[in-house]
């Protein structure tokens, strides 16, 4: 056939290679924490003459940091005046410095504490691995589950109750020192939020003078 074209077949393009599989996680567990009953047993568990210890958990439950940066804290890194904490962290795999600020109790142990040690001595000076025995000794000691304890559970118990208290999620994000404001939002599962009473003490209104109707 004069004019005749010959068209060349065009499989279709396998396209499965470019769609990105999005795997959904598994139910993301909830954050064990303490109770102020079981806080109260952890801490009356540790004996008198432990202080190193008690003051230990005490930073590590009043600022809600991780364990690998207040084993890194130095004297030097406190400034017991201005009630800041120097702690070294990584982020994106680069070293970084956030100074954060102490409850007013956090600091008074820690100069009990800190009084005798040098400038840059390390202010606890052992290892994780030897944190989480302390931990899981006296929570045994104290009849809690020892067996769900580790030290992490001081930073969520902070979470919990700062979010507890009404103090802002994304001010939380900061002093814990999340990048994602998605990590810090999963303790907002824990707290129960009082709806009723949040919603009558909003203040929007009160730019009217008239009574309310």
């Amino acid at each position: 056939m004069e004019n005749e074209q010959n068209f060349e077949v065009l499989k279709p393009k396998d396209t499965t290679k470019d769609i990105e599989i999005v795997k959904h996680k598994e139910k993301e567990e909830i954050p064990t924490y303490f109770t102020d009953q079981e806080l109260n047993k952890f801490f009356t568990a540790i004996p008198p003459e432990r202080t190193r210890d008690k003051v230990f958990f005490l930073t590590l439950l009043g600022t809600g940091r991780r364990v690998s940066e207040i084993l890194k804290i130095r004297k030097n890194d406190i400034n017991l005046e201005s009630r800041r904490l120097r702690i070294a962290t990584l982020k994106k795999r680069k070293k970084v410095t956030e100074n954060i600020r102490l409850h007013q109790d956090v600091a008074y142990w820690l100069s009990i504490y800190i009084g005798s040690l040098k400038a840059d001595d390390k202010v606890f000076n052992f290892t994780r691995q030897y944190a989480d025995e302390l931990i899981k000794n006296y929570a045994q000691v104290a009849g809690i589950d020892y067996k769900r304890t580790s030290c992490h559970i001081f930073r969520h118990t902070f979470a919990v109750r700062w979010l507890e208290q009404g103090k802002p999620i994304h001010k939380l994000r900061r002093h814990l020192g999340h990048s994602h404001i998605q990590t810090t939002m999963v303790y907002l599962k824990i707290v129960d939020q009082d709806y009723d009473n949040t919603v009558d003490g909003l203040n929007i209104l009160s730019f009217l003078k008239t009574d309310t109707p």
